[in-house]
């Protein structure tokens, strides 16, 4: 079951929405107004991508020559808009991250939301699923310091999915409902839709295809009746695997044949074409024709294989390789075979290196892939060339000796920019020094309420329970606890439940893990193993066992 959230276009106020439908091409922008060609830039989204980042390059181009930060931060955020309408989510999230070093950023937790949310929503497309977990709670912190509650309940719609895809039925439902509840008291149809669509895709990965049908059917009829294309042919190819799964092939036919009338938007994008297109050769193949499913697939697998989603092309290469049963010896099987192994391979290293990145291991995942892209090629040139592998050698030994001549200068420059950061680090101190004895006697009391009353022991605890709890406000309390704790407030409340956690492993061991999560205050037993896992370098388990030989 797959499934992709769509980006929420929350551009926090920037833009106003002019309706125009022409394209351009990169190199045809007329030079117009910068607030003009922003607005042109949004309204051509998301039907004409490519004419929308001509005029939002445009305006970066602008933003730079004039240094106008605000003009930087709208340029980029529209660049991320049009890349990922592009397909392009990884230069999507380029130009997003980019946002975050401006200035603008900082005066404007609203937009720092918005993009948190949307880099999470690449990370998410990208199974890179450890990076968009944390983008999205930061998404959450930003939202919550505003009180921004309806951009606080979207991402936990993000988060259902998400928590869906890595197999977390039981969060991705708590998620859901949590929202669906929110907005329905909001009366808001386009999130409830999500809501519903959301439920659907987790019943159906529990099997209960009665109940996912009803969801199903509910956000249909909602996209349907307000033109929203892409999210009503993501939900309906949803449909089709539903009805595939429990074998209906009559049913899903029908609810393949209900995208033909959008037949020509489906074409314009990669990602939807290739998906009905494995779709439409599953189902053939499903029926016994397995020649003429195998040149569909093959249609699909062109296309998908332009997009970084791999989910997308191991099933369609499992459904290539089915075609040839029981043939299995024919000419193509084995080149087939060798793709499906070598994208599984590359899906699990992806995995390993989410894995090092959320244990905090001091790597940068992009520069260890490109170490070990390098150890390969270094590997093959040694088999065939030597001579080669010599030149790559020296050309590296160069350019080290570079890095290091470059690297005793910058020292040099150093060491003036450290006495001058010594004397300013010196006059801040001082002049901080009163705030920073205020932070600490909030912080006492924030630590004793926390001992005394073991609130850290509620899942659903917030920085405004807890302020008011010790008669303060939230500002107050997320100072003090950044100051003094040197974390933010899940952190820091994290901590106290990750202790409570380590007292009940040692000293009764009889619990279960999932007894002693609900104790510890964490909302389930996965969201107590990772952040345990974070906090300690090991499960609950290897804990409670090494404490047995102290």
């Amino acid at each position: 079951m797959h499934h992709i959230t769509k980006v929420l276009l929350t551009a926090s106020g920037l833009f106003l929405m002019i309706p125009h439908s022409w394209g351009l091409t990169p190199g045809q922008v007329k030079p117009l107004p910068a607030d003009t060609l922003l607005n042109r830039a949004l309204s051509l989204l998301p039907d004409y991508a490519d004419s929308s980042a001509a005029y939002a390059e445009a305006v970066l181009r602008i933003a730079i020559d004039d240094n106008v930060d605000s003009l930087l931060f709208k340029s980029n955020q529209l660049l991320g808009y049009a890349y990922y309408y592009k397909g392009d989510y990884r230069k999507s999230n380029f130009f997003y991250e980019k946002t975050l070093g401006t200035q603008y950023i900082a005066t404007h937790p609203q937009a720092a939301a918005s993009v948190y949310n949307n880099i999470g929503i690449n990370y998410e497309i990208l199974d890179e699923y450890d990076k968009a977990i944390d983008t999205y709670l930061q998404s959450i912190l930003a939202e919550e310091s505003i009180g921004n509650m309806d951009g606080k309940y979207m991402t936990w719609i993000n988060l259902s999915i998400l928590s869906a895809k890595i197999n977390d039925i039981k969060e991705a439902k708590r998620y859901a409902r949590g929202a669906l509840r929110y907005f329905e008291s909001r009366q808001d149809s386009i999130q409830i839709a999500l809501c519903h669509q959301n439920l659907g895709v987790a019943y159906t990965m529990e099997q209960k295809f009665d109940s996912a049908m009803i969801y199903n059917q509910q956000a249909l009829s909602y996209y349907l009746k307000q033109d929203l294309k892409f999210d009503y042919l993501q939900i309906l190819f949803n449909t089709v695997v539903n009805h595939l799964q429990q074998g209906n092939l009559d049913l899903a036919q029908y609810y393949l044949n209900q995208a033909q009338p959008f037949k020509s938007y489906i074409d314009s994008d990669i990602l939807l074409s290739g998906t009905y297109k494995l779709y439409h050769g599953r189902l053939m193949l499903e029926t016994g024709n397995g020649a003429k499913a195998r040149v569909k697939l093959e249609e699909a697998l062109h296309l998908l294989k332009q997009t970084d989603i791999k989910n997308f092309q191991l099933e369609t290469l499992d459904n290539i390789l089915k075609s040839f049963v029981p043939a299995a010896q024919l000419p193509g099987y084995k080149n087939y075979m060798n793709e499906f192994r070598r994208i599984r391979s590359e899906m699990f290293s992806q995995e390993v290196a989410s894995n090092l990145s959320k244990a905090k291991v001091e790597f940068d995942v992009a520069i260890l892939e490109k170490n070990l892209e390098l150890q390969e090629a270094q590997t093959q040139l040694h088999q065939r060339w030597n001579q080669g592998l010599l030149i790559i050698l020296s050309l590296i030994t160069i350019a080290t000796l570079i890095i290091y001549l470059l690297w005793r200068k910058q020292r040099s420059q150093n060491k003036a920019l450290f006495q001058l950061n010594q004397d300013l680090t010196e006059k801040w101190k001082i002049s901080n020094l009163k705030a920073y004895q205020k932070h600490g006697d909030l912080f006492q009391d924030i630590h004793s309420i926390m001992e005394d009353k073991k609130l850290y022991a509620n899942p659903d605890l917030t920085i405004n329970t807890l302020a008011s709890a010790i008669g303060s406000n939230q500002k107050y309390v997320s100072e003090s606890i950044n100051t003094h704790h040197g974390g933010n407030f899940f952190q820091f409340v994290n901590a106290y439940r990750i202790e409570h956690a380590k007292q009940l492993l040692l000293r009764q061991p009889e619990l279960t893990m999932e007894a002693i999560a609900d104790s510890s205050g964490f909302s389930s037993r996965s969201t107590f193993y990772r952040a345990f896992k974070k906090a300690t370098g090991m499960s609950p388990g290897a804990y409670a066992e090494q404490g047995k030989y102290k």
